[in-house]
């Protein structure tokens, strides 16, 4: 399956002329995405309409040049957004890729997603906040691709559903009501604090790991929509996780 780059904003030409200070750590923020986007070449498998959405590129100090990551609020009025090299607002439907330094984003009302992506070294990033909306119509799927750790505080809603990816793990922590079906296709997907999948079907890949970490012994979370398992479905905890349905398909079940 062949894949494309996202659009080429991040490659800049070095002027014959020295560089300023400034434009300097651009370009090195330049190359650090350029190398960053060639390495996930591949890894990231976004269908039509997330491949042609705008890619923008969190950034929580507009004021410095270059993408810094970091902590902040995910709005869509603030300029925390690169496309193009140029900051900007973030616009409801685009694909979000969260790099460089890791920080927690608050993510404040009225936001819709595409598809996202995580690649920061160390701790990574963590989404907070009160909802956030999988864009799309019933059936299609928000690609969320792990390739660091990362954490989404923020219940997910919508019509879409959810598609993890990358050998990274992604813990989701509230209770979530997007309607769409939920696929792990790689890594591991956790959902904590009595979270779980929206109210579509749940595939998991021979790749992929699903995890519901139940700690309270008095806690349970029920499953009653249909699950295809090749990979693996892992109960961690003292609480009760209680399968509606018999899974099918070639995977193992640890409750």
């Amino acid at each position: 399956m062949s894949s494309r780059l996202p659009n080429p904003e991040f490659f800049q030409t070095v002027p014959k002329s020295p560089l300023p200070a400034w434009n300097l750590k651009r370009l090195a923020s330049g190359v650090f995405r350029a190398f960053s986007l060639l390495a996930l070449v591949g890894l990231l498998p976004l269908d039509a309409k997330q491949a042609s959405a705008q890619n923008l590129y969190w950034d929580s100090d507009p004021i410095t040049g270059g993408t810094q990551g970091g902590s902040g609020n995910w709005t869509t009025t603030g300029s925390n957004w690169i496309s193009g090299g140029t900051n900007g607002f973030w616009t409801n439907g685009g694909t979000a890729w969260f790099t460089m330094t890791g920080g927690t984003v608050n993510v404040t009302s009225g936001i819709s997603v595409g598809a996202m992506l995580f690649n920061a070294p160390g701790s990574g990033y963590t989404l907070t906040g009160s909802s956030l909306a999988l864009s799309g119509g019933g059936g299609s799927q928000v690609n969320v691709q792990v390739v660091s750790d990362a954490a989404i505080m923020v219940r997910l809603t919508g019509l879409a559903g959810l598609s993890k990816s990358g050998m990274g793990t992604l813990t989701l922590t509230q209770p979530n009501s997007y309607s769409g079906a939920t696929t792990v296709n790689a890594g591991t997907l956790v959902y904590a604090n009595l979270g779980g999948p929206g109210s579509g079907a749940v595939t998991v890949g021979s790749g992929g790991n699903l995890q519901f970490n139940i700690i309270d012994a008095a806690a349970s979370v029920s499953l009653s929509q249909p699950i295809s398992l090749s990979g693996f479905l892992v109960k961690q905890g003292s609480g009760k996780l209680s399968l509606n349905t018999q899974p099918t398909g070639s995977g193992n079940v640890a409750v």
